[in-house]
């Protein structure tokens, strides 16, 4: 994950027929709001991948230059999520943090 606009490009591509983030410029609250509608019109689940390379490492290290803020990253998925009740978000990464995302929302830990 590079860019928290290329991630909801990503999703809104999925969502919406001709959707892009550039046609908002640099508003992502403008960008967002067709994809928050997209998620109420239907119960929806994303998988976002490599979240993981956002977050600081177990020493609290902060990933190398180049990829997303991981708190715009979370504040992204707040949003999803907070479009419909009925919208999931899966974080399969094994060092991903829950505690960050609304407490709100059942989470089960998978075992490897």
């Amino acid at each position: 994950m590079q860019d928290v606009n290329g991630v909801l490009d990503a999703i809104g591509r999925q969502l919406l027929p001709k959707y892009t983030v550039a046609q908002y410029g640099n508003d992502r609250a403008a960008a967002l709001q067709p994809v928050q509608r997209a998620l109420r019109e239907t119960a929806t689940v994303l998988l976002m991948d490599n979240m993981e390379s956002v977050l600081p490492d177990h020493d609290g290290n902060n990933p190398a230059v180049g990829v997303a803020d991981v708190t715009a990253m979370l504040e992204l998925c707040q949003q999803l999520l907070a479009a419909d009740s009925r919208c999931r978000l899966i974080l399969p990464a094994a060092s991903c943090c829950p505690s960050r995302l609304p407490p709100n929302r059942t989470q089960w830990s998978l075992a490897a």
